[in-house]
């Protein structure tokens, strides 16, 4: 009895899933958070880690945005591990997909190349892609390729309309369960780059 109470009680708790795989001196952890309710036998959640913390989330939004070369609303078609040695580190991932919008700069293709998981960084920082990801995506082109600014912090995904993990300044703590409406994305990146008048006092700026 003590044992069985025990158990239900450590699956009300939420656990790490975690497989480790080594390649090329890669090391690749996918995870997932899922909340387990033992009494009634149904998953509560189910949400991706927070892969980092503010001790990598060196620009503010402002900056994030006027950097990025391209700013895009993607669909990831696929990926492969690869081990691409550059003068930023060794990418593990190679990442191809779908452009459904360009909000800066112009790009023409219908689909972009992405390298991903910079093994010189720790890997919670490393931008990475799956499969069917939604997202906006801030990136920096290199000498031929394409990467992710501001590391993990430059991936906003997108859930139906809802944009996930919107900040204004590198001192706020980020809630991956933020959530912003897209079109109030595409406005508020319009509004710093000097597109569109800045918001009407009395507005909210979430």
């Amino acid at each position: 009895m003590i044992r069985s109470n025990l158990l239900g009680y450590l699956f009300k708790i939420p656990f790490m899933i975690s497989v480790v795989l080594i390649i090329g001196g890669c090391t690749i952890m996918p995870g997932g958070r899922i909340s387990y309710d033992s009494d009634t036998g149904t998953s509560l959640e189910v949400s991706f880690e927070s892969r980092g913390d503010n001790q990598f989330h060196s620009m503010e939004v402002d900056e994030l945005v006027q950097e990025a070369d391209l700013i895009l609303k993607i669909n990831v078609i696929t990926t492969e591990p690869i081990y691409e040695r550059t003068k930023d580190g060794i990418y593990c991932q190679l990442a191809r997909a779908k452009i459904e919008e360009v909000l800066k700069g112009k790009y023409k293709d219908e689909t972009i190349n992405i390298y991903a998981k910079n093994s010189s960084l720790p890997y919670q920082y490393q931008a990475h892609y799956e499969i069917f990801d939604d997202l906006i995506v801030f990136l920096k082109r290199e000498d031929g390729y394409f990467t992710t600014l501001n590391n993990c912090y430059g991936q906003m995904p997108i859930y139906g309309d809802q944009v996930i993990g919107w900040y204004r300044t590198k001192k706020e703590l980020i809630d991956p369960q933020k959530r912003l409406n897209y079109d109030d994305v595409k406005k508020r990146i319009k509004m710093i780059l000097g597109e569109e008048m800045p918001l009407e006092q009395g507005e909210i700026y979430h």
